[in-house]
C-alpha cells in the first residue's frame, strides 16, 4: 500500500480559513490513517504486508518564506504516527528517503 497524498495550503495560519485547514487535514494526514487502516485489515488477514508513506522535509522543517503551516502540521503528524504510533510485526512501513524506515517486517 502506498500512501502518497498532499495538497498545500496558500495561507499562514491565520490567513487560511478553518474549511481550508480541515480540508488540508482530510487529505494529508486522514487520508494516509484511513488507507493505512484498510491495507492493515488486509495486511492482518494474510499476514504480512507493506506500507509506504511519502510525508515531506516540511514534516521536519518550517519552508520559509512558505506559510503552509497546514501541510506542515499533517506531514509532521504522519511522520509522527509512523514513529511511535503504527508498528507491527505484520508490517514494514517506510516513509520518504528523508524520513526513516519504522516498523518490522515479519519473517
Amino acid at each position: 500500500m502506498i500512501a502518497n497524498a498532499g495538497i498545500p495550503s496558500k495561507a499562514g495560519g491565520l490567513d487560511s480559513s478553518v474549511e481550508d485547514w480541515d480540508r488540508v487535514r482530510a487529505v494529508d494526514f486522514d487520508g494516509a490513517y484511513y488507507c493505512a487502516r484498510a491495507a492493515g485489515l488486509v495486511f492482518k488477514e494474510q499476514g504480512h504486508g507493506n506500507c509506504i508513506f511519502t510525508a515531506s522535509m516540511s514534516g521536519h522543517a518550517a519552508n520559509v518564506p512558505q506559510e503552509q503551516s497546514g501541510y506542515n502540521a499533517c506531514k509532521a503528524g504522519v511522520v509522527s504516527t509512523l514513529r511511535i504510533g503504527v508498528r507491527s510485526p505484520l508490517l514494514t512501513m517506510f516513509a520518504d528517503p528523508f524520513v526513516e524506515v519504522v516498523g518490522g517486517r515479519m519473517g
